[in-house]
């Protein structure tokens, strides 16, 4: 009787394997798939950035800022010199305030744009001075 019940229990698994085959083929496959990019990701190594490389984008962008700050400043300086001299007609006067307001507008982009930027790489910075190292 044990014999019966053993092989009319291994013909219902079976029956139930070739019932699902595709299903369990393709859980099979998503597993082999799985395990393949495991050892590909575990192959390949993540580079190591070079020492002095995040601080020297933040110095990059800092200088960026401050030569477009200066040059916003003399360009302000010029145009406003140049708008007091009273020897323009008022259509070349408005001109220059316009040119001037550009500038300004430039600066101001380039501002909202960078200072993200700037702050953001700047915090670790801020973190490693804070902390004293043990």
């Amino acid at each position: 009787m044990n014999n019966i019940s053993n092989g009319i229990v291994s013909m219902i698994f079976f029956y139930q394997i070739k019932r699902n085959r595709y299903e369990i083929a393709a859980i099979l496959l998503m597993i082999s798939i799985g395990l393949l990019n495991l050892g590909w990701l575990s192959l390949k190594k993540i580079p190591e950035t070079p020492p002095g490389y995040y601080e020297n984008i933040v110095i990059e962008h800092l200088q960026l800022f401050t030569n477009l700050r200066n040059e916003y400043h003399n360009q302000q300086h010029e145009m406003k010199n140049e708008m007091l001299s009273k020897e323009h007609a008022s259509i070349e006067v408005a001109r220059i305030a316009l040119k001037l307001n550009i500038s300004e507008s430039r600066y101001l982009d380039f501002w909202v744009a960078e200072r993200p930027i700037i702050i953001g790489m700047l915090k670790p910075f801020e973190e490693s001075m804070t902390c004293p190292h043990d």
